[in-house]
């Protein structure tokens, strides 16, 4: 299952309104924020999956930008290793 994180740029009036929006998309682990930001985590059950939370945080209300800071897909079945350049 891929993990994600990402930290959503917001202004700290918006973030109550953003938090109750994440609970429509699914669940999250929510770490730290600030005044123009906030820290998320999410685990989705595919790649499609979590390309899909990635878009719809982009557009929640209040969210200017939706920043992926980790992706981990290592648990994947079949997942393939990405190649060296050049080899």
């Amino acid at each position: 299952m891929p993990v994600s994180s990402y930290v959503l740029r917001c202004r700290r009036e918006d973030q109550t309104d953003i938090l109750a929006s994440l609970k429509t998309l699914g669940e999250f682990q929510i770490g730290e924020r600030s005044e123009d930001g906030m820290a998320i985590a999410v685990d989705t059950k595919d790649n499609a999956e979590s390309e899909a939370v990635g878009h719809a945080l982009s557009e929640l209300r209040g969210v200017r930008g939706a920043i992926l800071v980790y992706h981990s897909m290592e648990d994947l079945t079949g997942a393939r290793r990405a190649e060296p350049v050049g080899a």
